[in-house]
């Protein structure tokens, strides 16, 4: 489940490794990845969020190294919640390559 995943940069799931973002690593981990990124906006407390848990990791552990999945806590990462104008939580953002 969401809640029982270490807090650390990246895990893995399964075959799946999604990357915790923060406000210091963002712009490593996701404006200079090379690759496209698809972040998720979540919150420790959002039910939503951790039923979209399953679907997200079947989708990473799908596409593997073409596309870096990534997750963002907005509890903690209140700039980058800001920056994307996260109005409410599963928020899905995708960048660009």
């Amino acid at each position: 489940a969401w809640a029982e995943l270490p807090r650390v940069v990246s895990s893995t799931i399964g075959e799946a490794m999604i990357h915790e973002i923060t406000d210091e690593n963002f712009e490593s981990e996701v404006m200079d990845a090379g690759i496209p990124c698809v972040i998720e906006f979540t919150s420790d407390w959002c039910v939503l969020c951790k039923d979209m848990v399953p679907a997200f990791e079947k989708v990473a552990e799908e596409l593997g190294d073409k596309v870096k999945f990534c997750s963002v806590d907005t509890g903690k990462q209140r700039k980058l919640g800001i920056t994307f104008a996260v109005g409410s939580t599963s928020s899905t953002w995708q960048t660009a390559r």
